[in-house]
């Protein structure tokens, strides 16, 4: 498979996501201190919390229009009100004014209609994509993801406190221009069923679809994607304590130590070594996403995934105990190489999954574990304080190990799915 095989949606995609990413991370993982300076840490913890509350509702909203009015449709109206949004939140931040709680209301819309947007752009890639192309699509994404997020966090650390204001019109202009290409080159190769055609989204019944929640539970009702979600909310828990638990375990138990014992007398503390390990994982991402999937080509996907959860794990068990820096920064490799074994294969899975008539909902569906695992990774720190290391340590090994039964669980219904269809497929050419 080439990637002139792929089809245009997915290139296209693909290179304007690259460019939307970098602006986006040029600002957004610095308002919060924006933030603190204006208004105060304590009412900017309030302010994040209702933010995020809002991208929640929003992608909610996004994954049950994304299904019944199409996704190209959803993506141009989100990127239009957030090219609107940002260029406001650049003339409240501009040389002739300075709101920040305008700023605020503002910044609430523009993550609403983010979260409206994402599972639409995401159903748009997998209508765009076969089971055989799906799996390369997902590593490159994964790869320039992460490429434009390291690109887009270091030059905002250089200039978001000096220039925020041209930054936030540069993230207005590259969303306005998102909004003409998809108006211009993008397809909808998806064609929405009347709502009252529109069956049970995992095909097992009958029922008509109507309502936010009653379609959020049929999807619930499939086994595969239930199994399928736990997993990805177990391994999500245990990537989150890195910034979490595990950061903050660093951050009190390591003091002054040799990064390299008897190489180098160069010392460090535990919060230096969160941002060493942090920025130690990206560049691997970086440099060995398409090596590892070269290597494991040949693997079938669900011993892939098995084994990359396993070894994801192993890596972060020894960075929930751990306090020797030369270790830690090899178990963060251990770590990263398991996540670029399961995660392209990850997202493949889901492709297969979520059944056309409702890859919306799945994918919103699916995005809410992650806001769930990052609310449980921030109670991990309080469970923390109340258990030794080496009982976090076992819980998070548990945790890994549960994982990787369910995604064996959901591979092997999957399968097995898959057989049966070909089977019936088979049989009606008889």
């Amino acid at each position: 498979m080439t990637l002139k095989a792929l089809h245009p949606n997915v290139k296209i995609r693909i290179t304007v996501n690259f460019f939307l990413v970098i602006v986006y991370r040029m600002v957004t993982p610095f308002l919060a201190v924006y933030f603190s300076q204006k208004v105060g840490a304590t009412i900017t913890g309030f302010l994040f919390a209702t933010v995020i509350l809002s991208a929640v509702l929003g992608g909610v909203i996004g994954g049950f229009y994304g299904d019944r009015i199409g996704r190209r449709k959803l993506m141009l109206m989100t990127d239009l009100i957030m090219a609107c949004g940002f260029g406001v939140i650049a003339l409240l931040n501009s040389p002739w004014m300075d709101a920040p709680y305008l700023t605020y209301v503002v910044f609430l819309v523009v993550e609403f209609f983010e979260g409206i947007a994402m599972p639409a752009a995401q159903a748009l890639l997998i209508d765009s994509s076969t089971s055989e192309t799906r799996r390369l699509i997902f590593q490159i994404q994964y790869w320039v993801n992460n490429l434009s997020m390291a690109i887009g966090s270091m030059i905002g650390a250089f200039l978001f406190q000096t220039h925020h204001f041209l930054l936030f019109c540069l993230v207005a202009l590259v969303t306005l221009i998102s909004y003409f290409i998809t108006l211009f080159f993008i397809t909808d190769t998806y064609v929405p069923q009347p709502a009252e055609k529109t069956s049970h989204p995992s095909g097992n019944g009958n029922e008509k679809a109507g309502g936010f929640l009653k379609n959020y539970a049929f999807i619930l009702y499939d086994k595969i994607f239930l199994f399928f979600i736990l997993a990805v909310l177990l391994t999500s828990i245990i990537e989150n304590q890195l910034t979490n638990y595990a950061g903050v375990r660093m951050a009190q138990a390591i003091h002054d130590q040799p990064l390299f014992a008897g190489w180098l007398d160069f010392h460090v503390n535990g919060v230096w070594l969160l941002g060493f390990l942090q920025t130690e994982n990206t560049l691997l991402v970086v440099v060995g996403t398409f090596l590892i999937a070269w290597m494991v080509k040949k693997v079938s996907d669900q011993l892939a995934i098995i084994t990359g959860v396993i070894i994801f794990t192993a890596g972060y068990a020894y960075i929930m105990i751990g306090t020797v820096p030369s270790l830690l920064i090899l178990a963060m490799l251990i770590a990263t190489l398991g996540e670029l074994t399961y995660v392209p294969i990850k997202q493949a899975y889901l492709a297969d999954i979520a059944p056309e008539n409702a890859r919306s909902s799945y994918m919103a569906a699916n995005s809410m574990m992650q806001f769930l695992s990052a609310i449980i990774g921030g109670l991990m720190i309080t469970i923390g304080s109340l258990l030794n290391p080496a009982i976090m340590t076992v819980l998070i090994i548990l945790f890994g190990l549960a994982a990787a039964g369910l995604f064996f669980q959901s591979g092997r219904l999957l399968n097995k799915k898959g057989n049966k269809a070909l089977q019936v497929e088979k049989a009606s050419h008889l």
